[in-house]
């Protein structure tokens, strides 16, 4: 009995700084405001359903890109590998990017200089308004 009230209070001392239904609301509503209909979002998965957004084809398990696994696994699992994932955020391929919970990662994101806006909403970052990049100068003959 003891051992479940001291994993009862972790839980809640754990949690205590934790993103609120209210704040995951306004997170979902930003997204729909901010995001192009049809464009790819990366997010929590409680954003997709409270937004009613469609999950990427390789997103549909939260962490499956932090497992290493041959290709063909990959493929058949519907996995995206975290270096991929990396890859699909620096070309643009989200339209907006919600990270809840991960400074450092929400530093190299907007260090990769994809989005023009972001706003902070409780423990969560959103990114969007992706920046035109302008494509190399071609070289001269």
């Amino acid at each position: 009995m003891s051992i479940m009230a001291l994993c009862s209070a972790n839980t809640f001392y754990d949690n205590r700084d934790s993103t609120t239904w209210h704040q995951l609301e306004q997170i979902a509503n930003k997204v729909k405001q901010v995001t192009p209909k049809g464009g790819a979002l990366l997010a929590p998965e409680q954003i997709y359903f409270l937004a009613n957004w469609p999950i990427p084809p390789g997103m549909e398990h939260a962490d499956a890109h932090k497992l290493k696994l041959p290709p063909a696994e990959n493929a058949k699992l519907h996995v995206l590998p975290k270096s991929e994932l990396d890859e699909r955020i620096k070309s643009g391929g989200f339209s907006t990017t919600v990270i809840c919970g991960d400074d450092d990662f929400v530093s190299k994101v907007e260090d990769w200089q994809v989005y023009a806006q972001s706003e902070e909403i409780g423990e969560c970052t959103v990114l969007w308004k992706q920046e035109k990049k302008e494509p190399p100068p071609l070289p001269k003959p």
